[in-house]
This record gives C-alpha cells, structure tokens and sequence, in this order.
C-alpha cells in the first residue's frame, strides 16, 4: 500500500509541476549524452542478447487457422526457421513481395482441431517445440512449463516477456513474437479490458499484477540491463487510464507508458509495446518486425523553423542518420504540402519507414498553407514502421478511420503516437530516434524518453507504441544468406504455377488460381496482366460467402498496385452492392476519390477536380471528410487564382437537396466570406 501511495503521490507531483507547454531546453541528442547512461550501459548487455543465430529457409507458408498455425510454428527450431502467415488476401501479398522468398509452401488444415480451453497449452507448446534443436523436437509431445520460462539453456537471449491471454485474438502473434525473440509466453488473465478506463489507483494497482506475473518468471526484473527489459502485451488489456480528481490533472494517460516503473521512483525497468489486431493481422506483424527490415525512409516535416520550440524537432537534421541505413526522401515546410504528400506516397506508400511531424487530431493532420490531410489521405502501403509526432493520432489505433488505425489497417506493423495531447516535448527529437536505431536499439527504447533525459515527461504519459518493442533495425543480422530449404510432403504443398482455367471453369476454380498466381507473382515481384485480367472476369455472385471475401481481398491487393490497376480495382468494387462491401472496400473507394481529387487539382484541371468533389459531397462519407475535403479545394481553388469560379459553385451547391451537400457549401461560402 505504501508502495502504490508513493507512486500516486509521484504521479500527482508531476501532473501538477511547471507550465507541460514549456520547451525543453536542451532535448538529448545522442546516446552519448550523460542523461541516457542507462541506456547506455542496458544497450550493450542488449547486443549480446540476441539468442542463438537461426538460419532463415527461404520460403514464406501460408496457414488456414490459428491451430494449423500453431502446429506450423512447432517446425522452427533454435537454428532455423521461416515465415508463417494466416491467409489474408490484403497483407500476405504484402509481406510476400517484400520478404521475396524462392517458395510459398501452403500448410494443410489439421483434421481434428483442440478444443479452445487447450488453446492456451498449444501455443505454449509451439513456443518451447521452436526453442529446441532439430534432432530435439517432438510435435507430439505434451506442452511443459519451458515455453513460459527464461530459456536459460540458450544462453544470452533477449531480455523480454510476451504477455497474453487464453482467449486473445491476438494469440498467434504473440506466439510468434515469443518463439521468434525467445522470450517466455506468460499468461496474464485480467478482469478489465481494453474497453475499460481504470482511474490512477485501479491502474496502478494493475500494473503491480503485471509487475508480480513478470517477477515470477525474471525475478531480476527491476532495473534496465536485467532479464526483463522489454514487455509486449498482447491481449485485450487497458490501454489507458483516467486521471482524475482534485489533486491532478484531467485526462488519459497510456497505461503502456506507466508499466515497467520503479514504483518509488517513475524510473523505467522495461519498455512496452502492444501487439494487437486480429490472429492474422497479429501475425503478419510479428512476421514483418521478425524477418524484414526497412530499406527506404520518408520524413515528412510539416513544423516551421521559425517556431522555436518545433526547431530541434525538424527533419532535415535527422535526414543524416536516416541515410546512413536507408535511402531518404524529405519533404519539409514550407514545401509539405498535400500535394507533396501523395506524390511521395503514391497510390500505395512505397517507403518502409515513415517519419512525420504535424498538428492535429485521431483523424485530421494540419500541415502547411493551412492545409490539412486526413485518413482517407493515408494509402496502402507496404510493409512500414511509422512514427508520428502528432497529437493523438493513436487515440483508436482499432478504428481505420483514424490516423494510426489507418496506417495499420493498410499493412504498417509498428505505430508508434500519441493517444492524447502529449506536448512536443514529450517526444524525443527525430534526430534522437533515428539515431538510436542506426545505433541498433530495439524501437521502444529508442522513442520512449527516460525520467532522466525530460524529469517532465519522461515519467508515465501518452505515447503508445504499437507493435513488437524489440524490433530494431540491423540491416547485418537480416542479410545473411538463406537456406534453399529442404523437400516436403503433406501436409506441406509447395504452390506451383498452373494453367489458367478453361472458360468452362467454375468462378471457384477461377478465384483458386487467382489466388495462388497472385501469391507466386508477390513472391516474385511481379504484375502479369493475365492475372489482373482473371481475378477482374470473376463474377463475384457466383461464390460463396466465404470466397466472396477472398475475392474482395484480391480487388484490395490490385488496387494496392497503383495506376493503372488501382482505377480497374475500384470500378470493380464499385460493382459490389453497397450491402455487401466491406469496411475496407469502402475505406478504399473513399481514398481512391480524394486521391483522385487531389491528383486532378495538381494537373490543374479544375473542371474533373471540381466535378470529383461534387460526387464526393453527394456520396454518403462521413460529413467531417466532406467538410474538410470542401475547405481544402475551395484554398486550393483560390490559391491558384480560381475563387470566382469555385465560388459559383458552392451557390449552385447550396440548393442541393442533400443535406450534408448543401451544409459543405454553405459553411464554404463563409468561410470564404471571412478570409
């Protein structure tokens, strides 16, 4: 009790001291700075906790479930191992034409399947099976205690902890983070859930469970350079706490940000992150921060020189780490603009890594000339790591209709941002960050600030990392050659190429081989129009409910393939009735318009732009896009000398018989009155 009295008391001290809007001084700027001696000293026991060296096998196995799943996973070893992904249409293309392997194996479903109370047990079994040398392993084998315990017959490995729960769908990624980091899978069942907003007390006193479920398995837990330096929890667990009450300040904090503390002191023993998503999504981010690494950066910097206290947080002094591991693209004000924005990003973000600095809200990001982007400004993108410092841009990282959920709806494995006003000097300086990753620090140690660098914010606040805390960038230890892989047999199936089916095949069999020609053409960065052609001839009625998934999946992988497919794509998906598209087809169809808005406003062919925007404002998008949407076009319009003809417009606008049209150009017209 005292314990949680005097981190309350410590919490109450902070909330309450000094102006939160102050500029810090003097932010660190390399990890030779006095102030990150721990992690200093904690980073070079890290390097030598890597556990033993696997071997990739050159090949990437797709899975029908989470048990055959399991079952795959129980084929690594602590020498080799490979990539396993759950059947997605959206991100295993993805992942396959970035990993690239010389094979895509399918692995058969298992006839019988267990029962969901031995779920739990499977995933521990996987996770010790994978620990184990080849000559070792016993599939068979009932599950013991050493998939939940320091694995201390490896030697030095990484010094984290997977957290979950017997029924987290998010599960099968955390087996994967665990088998793959060798860390221990420990089970955490908690009453509260990531519905739940506990205040200060009730969150305290869940991170003391938290803290008394790692003890059991790294007694040496409590300081940095131990054995528990990073946790991951992946289960539905509170992601943020109310502070409340006479004493403190009013708001949310991230409960991911106050686990791994000193309970007298506010000083880190750990650094979290949050795997989430569903066992697919979970584990196709898992597989990205396990197997590939980012090859190209864009920093995007829409913060002004001239504002002193966004000045030691401006790009261009981070482009000089960045390159030294990747190649970079800056775009900074007073040239961030939106136009800038998609001709960088393109029809489907092509950068492994994205850096960004903007003002705004979970939606909306406010950038230069006063112009602001939003989701639908977000595209697909390609395996990435974002980090955002922004204000609360990871407030509902589960909703794609926000900012950070929308990156990782789209195919990014790592988030790290803000899930409420964090201030900018709660985020160490990009030039810091980009720093320690180049000097190979796993990702949430190299984002999160320490009480002693900021004694402000480094102590718990509102930043939350998505994504596996251990990742780091280490282009070495990834480009090791593979291995060309041994042969297989059932239940293992190496997907093979097939003649197109003959016009008198079933859609099924025409979806079948779509399906495995779009795998083997993303293992071989690829793009066959005979391809494109067959999965676009589907007729999506004939299929079953199930197939009408896969194939809708397949219209989002081509229009993820840019111009010209992208527009081929969405005239697809606009054949599907309203009723049956999915949340990601319509998400689609939302951005592939205003990316279209945008691209014809840059063409300066207002008459197709104006047009596009009059269909927007007439669709059934949220009014808050349509709103915005309206005010970027009518600053884009006049900026380019076009005022009196946008203004007649908005006249002709204002007697729609659509309500939210009619509202758009009203609130345009005085807006535009004003300026």
């Amino acid at each position: 009790m005292r314990s949680r009295t005097r981190l309350i008391m410590a919490l109450t001290c902070f909330l309450t001291t000094g102006n939160p809007a102050r500029a810090q001084d003097d932010p660190a700027r390399s990890l030779l700075d006095p102030r990150l001696e721990s992690l200093k000293r904690a980073s070079s026991a890290w390097e030598g906790r890597r556990g033993p060296t696997r071997t990739v096998i050159d090949q990437v196995v797709i899975v029908p479930d989470v048990p055959t799943f399991l079952e795959a996973m129980t084929e690594w070893d602590s020498e080799t191992w490979f990539p396993i992904l759950i059947e997605d249409m959206e991100l295993v293309p993805k992942f396959l034409r970035d990993f690239a392997p010389r094979r895509v194996v399918r692995f058969l479903p298992k006839i019988s399947k267990p029962p969901a109370a031995r779920l739990w047990d499977e995933a521990a079994r996987a996770v010790e099976q994978s620990w184990l040398k080849s000559g070792e392993r016993s599939p068979s084998a009932a599950p013991s205690q050493q998939g939940r315990i320091l694995p201390k017959s490896l030697g030095s490995t990484p010094p984290g902890v997977v957290l979950s729960a017997s029924t987290s769908e998010s599960l099968a990624g955390a087996v994967a983070l665990a088998a793959g980091r060798f860390q221990p899978l420990v089970r955490w069942e908690t009453k509260s859930s990531g519905q739940d907003k506990p205040n200060m007390t009730e969150a305290v006193a869940l991170a003391r469970e938290l803290e008394a479920v790692v003890a059991e398995v790294a007694p040496r837990h409590g300081t940095l350079g131990d054995d528990c330096d990073f946790l991951t929890l992946a289960a539905d667990y509170p992601s943020r706490y109310n502070l409340t009450g006479k004493v403190v300040r009013e708001g949310e904090a991230a409960f991911d940000d106050m686990i791994g503390r000193d309970f007298t002191t506010g000083k880190r023993w750990a650094f979290a992150g949050r795997l989430e998503g569903n066992a697919a999504q979970s584990v196709y981010r898992a597989m990205c921060s396990l197997f590939l690494q980012p090859s190209s950066a864009l920093l995007f910097d829409a913060y002004s020189a001239s504002d002193a206290p966004f000045q030691p947080y401006l790009m261009k002094a981070a482009a000089a780490s960045a390159s030294e591991m990747m190649k970079v693209e800056t775009i900074a004000s007073p040239n961030a603009l939106l136009s800038a924005w998609h001709n960088a990003l393109k029809a489907s973000n092509p950068f492994s890594l994205v850096y960004i600095n903007s003002r705004g809200t979970p939606t909306m990001f406010g950038i230069d000339r006063g112009e602001e982007g939003f989701w639908v400004d977000v595209p697909p993108t390609r395996p990435t790591v974002v980090i955002m410092n922004h204000s609360y841009s990871a407030a509902y990282p589960r909703d794609p209709k926000t900012l950070a959920g929308s990156w990782l709806a789209g195919g990014a494995y790592l988030y790290f941002g803000s899930l409420n006003e964090p201030y900018i000097q709660a985020f160490r300086t990009p030039s810091l960050v980009l720093s320690l990753l180049k000097d190979r620090i796993p990702i949430a140690a190299a984002v999160r600030l320490l009480p002693e660098e900021n004694p402000a914010f480094g102590t718990p606040w509102r930043l939350h990392l998505l994504g596996d805390p251990l990742f780091r960038i280490d282009k070495r230890a990834h480009d090791r050659p593979r291995l060309e892989g041994p042969a297989v047999k059932a239940p293992w199936i190496v997907l093979q190429e097939k003649t197109a089916p003959s016009a008198k095949a079933t859609e099924e069999d025409r979806l079948a081989w779509a399906t495995t020609s779009t795998f083997l053409d993303a293992a071989a960065n690829r793009r066959r129009d005979a391809v494109e052609q067959a999965v676009l001839k589907i007729r999506r009625a004939s299929l079953s409910p199930a197939s009408k998934l896969k194939f809708d999946g397949l219209l989002l992988d081509l229009w993820s393939l840019g111009l010209p497919k992208s527009l081929k794509a969405v005239a697809k998906i606009q054949e599907i009735p309203p009723k049956e598209r999915s949340p990601r087809a319509n998400e689609s169809l939302l951005r592939s318009h205003v990316a279209s808005i945008q691209m014809s406003m840059d063409k300066g062919n207002w008459p197709q732009a104006w047009a596009e925007w009059e269909a927007f404002v007439l669709s059934n998008a949220d009014l808050p896009i349509k709103q915005g949407l309206t005010t970027r076009v009518g600053r884009i319009s006049v900026r380019a000398g076009k005022g009196g003809q946008w203004k007649s417009l908005l006249e002709k606008g204002t007697r729609s018989r659509v309500p939210d049209a009619g509202l758009c150009c009203r609130e345009e017209l005085a807006r535009l009155a004003k300026s």
